[in-house]
């Protein structure tokens, strides 16, 4: 294959939403590199069953990572109580259950590993149609980062006070042998116990919340460290919370995201290990806001963490666990969807301003137009917040077409692949009024320009064409002043 300098050519890549008043841009282009594409852009999982076409599809979206909800519930069913555990009742009979399983994870006394790994086998129950252990085989193999959402409730994980050390050993060894088992099969690192707690539908009290989040990640921790002297592995735990909702901000962050912060380096007992953290990214989820009410928000919650992160704490990296352009219920009140060109525009705003003030991992919700629960009464049969028509009916639940939206995440993260450098650059438009989020990845010798307008929605031709504007010709490499032309037919 030739390089893409030819002749002192450099060819780019141009994905153009242009408004039909702008004809053409001047870009200038430096060698600076002044900061790296987001380190995960991901999806948060719809269905993925064996012998469906999922895997085709999910490799088409580029995308580098998945969060699949794997409740911890579904792992604790009957035959998991092992001999001995109903006799622990204090600190010290946790203390030293755990040490003796850490000692001797895959003994069966106390672990029932063929249940545990019987349930991944084992359909998740919701609106989500997934075989864990499939879903997840498959990520691994196409080189996807999983964050497993697992959720550790008071009903499936109920603790009565802070000397029920019985019911902190359940949930402790019920993460333990998820963790456990992710970690040796697919190399997981990530994690979180909750999701949005500070939400009506799934409120829990905040110091019930982050007992429970201690517990879910010591074991956690412990998990992948037993898997790395077992076989050989260096996985780095990246926990993940307090993943609230609301945008970060409000009681997602005073009565959550301010508590973990403050304890952070506190453990399950109450002690200060050297290097010990509970968490190590932090996470909110956030929708119904323009382009720049992402940007801002995400600038309020950072400097908010930052402010108050105890010394010796590294600066945390950063989450969108999940983000749209509206929420399933806004969506269902509007006749719009996100194949509506003006919410695929403006999806594509949202991610380009949340790269570009720095966001670490960007989780889209979600892949595929799944159903609501049975019991709910909605005016669209699907939730319209997601990328892929799918077959909510039929086993093995196919995926038909990709939306707007989901066609302007794809070519977003082909262009802002993980790990690519940002160049420094300036642009001018020579005509239009339209505001513009312009982002140049890759280096110079292998670049990809998308531009997407904040507001305006391009012509339907144009959006057709956005595939086919490929091949532009830039300046040589000692001229770095260019012109491309778009827009107008």
């Amino acid at each position: 294959m030739k390089s893409p300098i030819l002749h002192g050519v450099l060819f780019v890549t141009v994905a153009l939403l242009l408004g039909p008043t702008v004809r053409s841009a001047e870009l200038t282009v430096s060698d600076e590199v002044t900061a790296k594409s987001p380190g995960n852009l991901a999806y948060n999982f719809g269905h993925y069953f064996p012998g469906s076409n999922t895997s085709d599809w999910w490799r088409y979206s580029r995308a580098s990572g998945a969060r699949i909800f794997l409740s911890a519930a579904h792992f604790n069913v009957s035959g998991t109580l092992r001999p001995g555990e109903s006799f622990i009742g204090t600190e010290a009979g946790f203390v030293n259950r755990r040490e003796a399983l850490r000692d001797d994870p895959l003994n069966t006394d106390y672990i029932n590993w063929p249940v545990i790994e019987d349930r991944f086998n084992t359909p998740l129950s919701g609106r989500n149609r997934i075989v864990p252990d499939y879903a997840l085989s498959e990520i691994h193999r196409l080189g996807g980062t999983i964050l497993a959402q697992t959720t550790v409730t008071e009903n499936a994980f109920p603790i009565e006070d802070e000397a029920d050390w019985y019911g902190k050993w359940i949930l402790w060894r019920t993460y333990y042998s998820i963790a456990f088992y992710l970690a040796r099969e697919f190399d997981v690192e990530r994690f979180s116990s909750h999701n949005e707690p500070n939400h009506p539908h799934s409120f829990i009290e905040p110091d019930s919340w982050h007992m429970r989040l201690q517990l879910a990640s010591d074991a956690a921790q412990s998990a992948l460290e037993d898997a790395n002297a077992l076989y050989g592995k260096s996985l780095e735990p990246r926990f993940t919370a307090p993943v609230t909702a609301g945008g970060g901000l409000g009681s997602g962050f005073d009565d959550y995201g301010l508590l973990a912060l403050e304890q952070i380096g506190t453990n399950f007992l109450g002690q200060t290990p050297d290097g010990h953290q509970n968490f190590h990214m932090y996470a909110y989820q956030s929708y119904n806001h323009s382009p720049s009410g992402f940007a801002q928000r995400f600038r309020d919650v950072r400097e908010e963490v930052h402010a108050v992160t105890p010394d010796g704490i590294a600066p945390l990296p950063f989450a969108i666990t999940e983000f749209n352009v509206h929420t399933g219920a806004r969506y269902d009140d509007m006749p719009e969807s996100s194949d509506t060109l003006s919410k695929a525009v403006r999806f594509g705003g949202i991610v380009s301003q949340l790269a570009a003030n720095g966001m670490d991992e960007l989780y889209a919700f979600k892949f595929g137009l799944t159903g609501w629960e049975s019991s709910s009464s909605n005016n669209f049969p699907v939730q319209k917040n997601a990328m892929l028509s799918v077959d909510n009916d039929n086993e093995p639940y196919n995926y038909g077409t990709m939306n707007r939206s989901g066609e302007v995440y794809r070519l977003f993260n082909k262009g802002f692949a993980p790990g690519r450098e940002l160049l420094a650059h300036s642009l001018s438009l020579a005509a239009g009024r339209m505001t513009w989020i312009f982002w140049l990845a890759g280096t110079l010798r292998a670049a990809t320009i998308i531009f997407f307008p904040s507001t305006k929605a391009p012509r339907p031709s144009l959006w057709r064409s956005i595939c086919r504007r490929s091949v532009f010709r830039m300046a040589p490499r000692s001229s770095s002043k260019t012109s491309a032309s778009g827009g107008g037919d």
